[in-house]
């Protein structure tokens, strides 16, 4: 096997991080529902824990989730900012990032600062004890945010 020298050692591992970091990008843009093999599913309670609109944080850091009750729905967004990964924070009635000052609607809809995709939403659906259910493993972007699984009724 053939030494490799200090150089020839930081351009391969350059190159590896670059496939790597491009995986990720391609897979943050696939199309449909994603599933993770490693899914989790958290219970954030019954739908009369979400009896009025509004958004609720006490999953942000636990489950880096936001449950939104709004227009006559009930779902779950990523509290992970688009931009670089940081828990969004609820202030008025959109969610804000504190590490460079992004905003997104309560739905999770880019409104303004460096992040460039909206937060998306992960799959919700109500169990047989009526709890609100949430998959981890399941997101949808925004231009599933219609379908079925990415909301419940409220």
């Amino acid at each position: 096997m053939k030494q490799i020298n200090r150089r020839e050692f930081v351009v391969i591992a350059a190159a590896a991080a670059g496939t790597l970091c491009f995986d990720c990008e391609a897979r943050s843009q696939t199309t449909g529902p994603t599933t993770s093999a490693s899914a989790k599913t958290v219970d954030v309670g019954s739908k009369s824990d979400y009896a009025t609109d509004g958004m609720d944080d006490r999953f942000i850091k636990t489950d880096h989730i936001v449950v939104t009750r709004e227009n006559g729905k009930i779902f779950a967004s990523s509290s992970k900012c688009t931009h670089q990964g940081g828990d969004v924070r609820i202030q008025g009635a959109q969610l804000y990032c504190p590490r460079h000052k992004a905003y997104f609607t309560a739905e999770g809809a880019n409104v303004s600062g460096p992040a460039k995709t909206p937060l998306p939403r992960f799959a919700i659906s109500t169990d047989a004890n009526g709890h609100l259910i949430v998959d981890l493993a399941r997101q949808y972007v925004e231009s599933q945010w219609s379908e079925p699984g990415s909301f419940v009724p409220a």
